[in-house]
């Protein structure tokens, strides 16, 4: 259910604008999600990306930024996806990818050593499945 945030009007009747360095997670708080982007994203940048206002922004579905086999990783600042730290249990992944994840490994070992042994990225791993 969206919520419906109380907004002044202009003289003309038609609503205020939202100041345009009004953060993305400030924004969702208010009326739901509107974006995967990062939550300092500002409505301006937002606005200028997507060519929409804020209440066309609201209205239409949430948009999507990120590619498939993204697994919900996040991206650096340089725009590569962020690795996943060597020392998380493969026992650990299985919880996120399955329990086919890395099936000729113990759940005991790291995901460093895997990638070692194997040769292959995580996003290769969950290919392979």
């Amino acid at each position: 259910m969206m919520i419906q945030a109380q907004r002044t009007h202009n003289l003309d009747g038609r609503f205020r604008q939202k100041r345009g360095d009004t953060h993305l997670s400030t924004l969702e708080k208010t009326y739901g999600e509107i974006s995967d982007r990062r939550g300092d994203t500002h409505l301006s940048t937002l606005r200028e990306i997507t060519g929409l206002s804020l209440s066309q922004l609201v209205r239409q579905q949430p948009e999507v930024t990120h590619e498939a086999g993204l697994n919900g990783r996040q991206r650096n600042q340089d725009g590569r996806i962020r690795q996943k730290r060597a020392d998380t249990l493969i026992a650990t992944l299985r919880e996120t990818y399955g329990q086919s994840f890395a099936s000729g490994f113990p759940g005991c070992w790291t995901l460093g050593l895997v990638r070692e042994v194997s040769g292959m990225s995580l996003s290769q791993m969950v290919k392979a499945q």
